[in-house]
């Protein structure tokens, strides 16, 4: 189906539009004039100058469209001759002004200029105003020679953006209101065919119409002509358009992190070092185009997304790419107490039980954790119940919990005395079911005995740690 244009805003008399993105009827289906001319687009009917009714190149509407669409018209411009000078055929956005009998005069030229008053056959302005950044112009061409002319073979197609300040083409000199020009003066005799010509921002980067259009917008002057040379083909030289479209791009087209190439498998991507957005370069092959990043600090997974310039006419103009950066850790991956290590513990695992032969310093703990992880210790004395909770940078955290006790301190009071030796007594005889192997089992032989009695005395006087 031929595609229809879309605009986000009606342009007012005024010129005062909201941001447009193409081309008025760039699919020629619309020939409201009289004049036989299609809505925005200008021939030599409502050409201006002195040599303007003199002129042989046609402009008219074609049941001849391009293969797959269910469009019924294409324009069709043709070349004549006068006075046995070829006068191309070539229609434009502007306004053609034929001012010269020499065809290779830059006074005769198509042109545009914002605060010009004149108006077409329908009364609108010979302008097209754009407010956008495209990437490329598509359109599809058809050409035919009336006969061979194998020193001048090519048709011409030609678009200009600047910033609607007066501009003509061809040039009649400097000008420096130019923003961006795609121009294909190499079209050969074919069957209809698809041409993309991509815009050139880079040689014009520098003219003061950038600014000025990127301030406010501008216009686009697209041209088409049966000859690339003024004056030169042949009688009878025939060029159809059909469907033209300014392409938005919105993909990738360069990622580097601290100034190594990212690469990406698909849209995806991972990244074997810390997010830092500072170190972070992306581009667009789209000119126009919007980079917006989010991060995921759980997953430390950033979402780029790229928009075409034309996003808020074509919302699903846009292309999204994940990359995987380096997770900061929450793991305490060793623990220590004075020296000896502890292990078994597991992250928001089970409590694990600890026996020390002394009374517990929370100093004599020493760690290792994550990179940039922060611990928070919380200790219950009378429990004896260690909590460590490891942050990470990003704030998840985790929490490993100790059950702490003291060899010989078999009441759980805190302390070794001789009513830990009344408990273990009591342990041996069977009247105090309940108890921990680890802290009754004194002399560390894996067993309960009055062996663990003498141990356990043994260190109540001193004798033994």
């Amino acid at each position: 189906m031929k595609k229809l244009f879309t605009f986000i805003a009606v342009i007012c008399l005024a010129l005062n539009a909201s941001a447009q993105y193409q081309v008025e009827n760039s699919d020629f289906e619309k020939w409201t004039a009289s004049s036989g001319e299609p809505d925005h687009w200008h021939g030599f009917k409502s050409a201006k100058g002195g040599f303007a009714y003199m002129a042989q190149g046609k402009l008219a509407s074609s049941t001849d469209v391009r293969p797959g669409t269910t469009g019924t018209k294409s324009a069709l411009i043709t070349s004549g001759s006068v006075l046995g000078i070829i006068n191309n055929g070539t229609f434009t956005t502007g306004q053609l002004a034929a001012a010269n009998m020499s065809a290779a005069n830059t006074a005769n030229n198509a042109q545009m200029d914002k605060s010009s008053s004149a108006t077409d056959n329908n009364g609108e302005k010979f302008y097209m105003p754009l407010s956008g950044h495209p990437d490329a112009v598509k359109v599809w061409i058809k050409f035919s020679q009336g006969s061979t002319n194998a020193d001048h073979p090519y048709a011409s197609a030609n678009a200009v953006i600047f910033d609607g300040s007066y501009y003509q083409d061809p040039e009649d000199k400097t000008y420096t209101n130019k923003v961006a020009m795609a121009k294909n003066n190499r079209i050969t005799v074919c069957g209809w065919t698809e041409l993309t010509i991509p815009f050139d921002y880079e040689s014009y980067k520098d003219n003061v119409g950038v600014t000025n259009y990127n301030n406010a917008g501008g216009a686009i002057l697209v041209t088409f002509g049966t000859n690339a040379d003024p004056g030169q083909g042949s009688n009878g030289d025939k060029v159809w358009v059909d469907d033209m479209e300014l392409l938005y791009y919105s993909e990738l087209a360069s990622a580097t992190y601290n100034g190594n190439a990212i690469s990406f498998n698909g849209t995806s991507a991972t990244v074997n070092e810390y997010y830092d957005a500072s170190k972070l370069n992306i581009t667009s092959n789209g000119h126009g185009a919007k980079v917006e990043t989010s991060m995921d600090e759980s997953k430390q997974l950033l979402t780029v997304t790229i928009k075409g310039d034309n996003i808020s006419e074509d919302a699903n103009n846009f292309h999204t790419y994940t990359i995987q950066f380096k997770q900061y850790g929450y793991d305490l991956l060793s623990l220590a107490y004075n020296g000896v290590a502890i292990t078994g513990y597991e992250q928001d695992g089970d409590a694990i039980d600890v026996v020390l032969d002394e009374a517990f310093d929370i100093n004599k703990l020493t760690y290792t954790l994550s990179e940039y992880a922060e611990p928070t210790f919380e200790y219950d004395e009378e429990t004896g119940f260690l909590a460590i909770t490891v942050t990470s940078k990003t704030g998840s955290s985790s929490e490993y919990d100790f059950n702490i006790y003291r060899r010989g301190d078999i009441n759980n009071d805190s302390q070794v005395s001789i009513a830990d030796v009344t408990s273990l007594v009591n342990i041996i005889l069977g009247k105090q079911p309940d108890y921990k192997m680890l802290v009754v089992d004194v002399n560390g032989d894996e067993g309960v005995s009055i062996a663990d009695v003498t141990a356990l005395v043994n260190i109540i006087l001193g004798k033994t740690n």
